[in-house]
C-alpha cells in the first residue's frame, strides 16, 4: 500500500516511550522521592487486566476493564461472606478471582466487556429482524485450508 510499517512502528513506539518517561518524571517531581517499591507486580497486573478485561485496541474497553477492575475487590469482599472460612481468609484469594477471570476472559470473550457491548448494541438494532447464528465465531479457514 505504500506505507512504511517499520517506520511507524518504531515512531509509534518511540512516542509511547517518551509519553511514559515524561509522566514519570512528573510523577517524581509531584512526590519529590521515588523508589521501584511504589510499582509492585500486582499494579502491573491490574493494567494488564484492565486492557484485556476491558477489550483489546479500543479506548471504551479500557474504559469499561477499569470500572471493572474497581469494582472487583468489592465483589471479592462480599463474596468471602458465602465461602467456608479456611477459604475466604486465605491471603491469595484476590490473586486467585483475578488470575480466574483473566483466563475467563481469554477464552469465553477475547473481545472483552467491550466486544460484549457492541454485540448487544448490534442486537438491540436488529432486534426484530435478528438471526440465531449471527454472534458465533467463525472459523478463519475451511476445510480444504485444513488439509494442506
Amino acid at each position: 500500500m505504500g506505507i512504511h510499517l517499520a517506520r511507524y512502528k518504531t515512531m509509534s513506539f518511540a512516542i509511547s516511550a517518551a509519553l511514559a518517561g515524561l509522566d514519570g518524571a512528573l510523577y517524581a517531581h509531584k512526590l519529590s522521592f521515588i523508589s521501584p517499591d511504589q510499582f509492585n507486580i500486582l499494579q502491573s497486573i491490574d493494567l494488564l487486566l484492565m486492557v484485556v478485561i476491558g477489550g483489546l485496541g479500543s479506548v471504551h474497553g479500557a474504559f469499561l476493564g477499569a470500572i471493572f477492575l474497581i469494582a472487583m475487590p468489592q465483589l471479592i469482599s462480599m463474596g468471602k461472606d458465602w465461602l467456608p472460612a479456611v477459604v475466604g481468609q486465605a491471603p491469595g484469594l484476590q490473586g486467585l478471582v483475578y488470575g480466574v477471570v483473566l483466563i475467563a476472559f481469554v477464552l469465553f470473550e477475547p473481545l472483552g466487556l467491550y466486544g460484549r457491548w457492541l454485540k448487544i448494541r448490534t442486537w438491540l438494532q436488529l432486534f426484530p429482524f435478528y438471526r440465531r447464528g449471527l454472534f458465533k465465531r467463525q472459523k478463519s479457514f475451511t476445510k480444504s485450508d485444513r488439509l494442506r
